[in-house]
């Protein structure tokens, strides 16, 4: 990250007067209900402090607010909003940090405000942490003491510079997440733009396991997925792994640990509960751990429903001018991110709606998954504003109607501005979406 400039010294919120100040500050918060700008005015006068005081306590005071999601430790913990903005959330670092697990000592690159420091920390035997910023640094290192981790140290400074000086040898794990945006705060597409770059990651020498951080969109070139290193077998490739949580896909991960790797769950109690890994995994997380995990298998799977041709044929009309299929379904993005929904489709027995549409189609209602979510369709006809307006106002489903895209040319917004729905307590899902040069309109419920 960036170097800090125009802050108030960390030094100053330790002290007395700080305290006071920080203090008065969340009080005056409440008393405003947040209208920042009442609030400063009576902080100020409270305390006579100077408005660039007055500023800061306000952020450290909203940025601890947010944070509580992370646990009571940080009512009294430091950080600035850019780094809560881009913090892991807590079950996403425990995922990360338990494939530590046993590892003597973890090097972490980009250490932040230090979330995913403490996790690793629980996991590894040590953890030597690198930070270009000194005011983040010197925040991570009060958020350890805060939770009274003692076995990490925060080193301070660029990481080429600070590697450079280290023994990396020394090390049997590396967990990186390197900034993925400018000073300005747009988003960096390339990989080997970030800071630290990715391949400059990738080829330092360390043996044990290997986890860097990137965007969730980027698709990875060739290069990034081969091994780095003398000696390395070249199947030793990096594995991608896209982590989901919630309705979102909120990471990608490249991986190293030679061919194949496993990890112990750590709130099992079974010794033989392992989470195998491969490349295009796909990982669904909520709040108290894993959901779901899946990877296309090395295995031809046998369809569930029907052959390939007799599912086609039930789906569609011969001309494929008439949909027959009873459900559609929208796939969860980390699924989709990993490039083998064709491949999930096909081991669930479902059918893609078209090669290119993140759609599938099933003839039998399918099971309850956090994979995806399931539709009855109702009603598909190729797109024609005209006709869908009619069709929608036979049902009465009007302004709480729910409209969904993929591979069509408007967004829901300029649609739902052209249908100009009516108020109506009835709900529905409406589909636009294409399959080879026709688009479609699907009329569905939500199961």
């Amino acid at each position: 990250m960036s170097k800090s400039t125009n802050h108030i010294s960390l030094e100053f919120w330790f002290s007395d007067e700080g305290r006071r100040v920080l203090t008065q500050a969340k009080q005056y918060l409440q008393a405003t209900q947040n209208d920042i700008l009442r609030a400063s005015m009576q902080l100020r006068k409270a305390t006579n402090c100077s408005p660039e005081i007055a500023s800061e306590a306000f952020e450290i005071t909203l940025c601890r607010e947010k944070a509580l999601y992370f646990g009571e430790w940080t009512e009294q913990g430091l950080f600035t909003r850019q780094a809560l903005e881009q913090s892991t959330a807590p079950a996403i670092a425990k995922h990360h940090a338990e494939r530590f697990r046993g590892c003597r000592h973890v090097l972490e690159i980009c250490t932040g405000a230090g979330f995913d420091t403490a996790a690793l920390a629980r996991n590894a035997g040590r953890v030597t942490t690198i930070e270009a910023d000194e005011r983040l640094a010197a925040m991570a290192r009060h958020n350890m003491a805060l939770q009274g981790i003692t076995n990490v140290e925060v080193l301070c400074g660029l990481a080429e510079e600070v590697v450079s000086r280290l023994r990396v040898s020394d090390f049997d794990g590396l967990w990186s997440d390197p900034s993925r945006r400018t000073v300005s705060g747009e988003r960096i597409a390339l990989p080997d733009n970030y800071t630290p770059a990715l391949q400059w990651l990738q080829k330092l020498e360390i043996r044990g396991l290997r986890g860097i951080k990137i965007a969730p969109a980027v698709n990875c070139e060739a290069q990034h997925l081969q091994p780095f290193g003398e000696g390395l077998a070249k199947d030793m490739r990096w594995k991608r792994e896209w982590i989901g949580f919630g309705n979102e896909c909120r990471e990608q991960v490249l991986w190293w640990w030679g061919d194949d790797f496993s990890y112990a769950l750590s709130d099992s109690s079974s010794a033989d509960a392992h989470v195998h890994f491969r490349d295009g995994t796909a990982t669904l997380l909520d709040n108290h751990g894993l959901l779901a995990q899946w990877h296309k298998a090395d295995r031809l799977h046998s369809r569930a429903i029907l052959p390939t041709q007799d599912i086609v044929h039930s789906l569609w009309n011969k001309d494929e001018t008439i949909l027959k299929a009873a459900y559609i379904l929208e796939p969860h993005p980390a699924l989709i991110r990993t490039g083998y929904l064709a491949d999930f489709a096909d081991e669930y027995g479902f059918e893609m709606f078209d090669g290119r549409i993140a759609y599938m189609l099933s003839l039998h209602e399918p099971l309850k998954s956090p994979w995806y979510e399931s539709f009855q369709i109702e009603e598909a006809f190729p797109f024609h504003y005209a006709l869908l307006k009619e069709r929608l106002q036979a049902r009465m489903w009007g302004n709480r109607l729910e409209i969904k895209k993929r591979g069509f040319p408007e967004t829901p917004e300029e649609i739902r501005k052209k249908l100009k729905l009516r108020l109506s307590p009835e709900q529905g899902v409406l589909f636009c979406t294409r399959k080879g040069q026709r688009h479609w309109a699907i009329l569905a419920k939500r199961l």
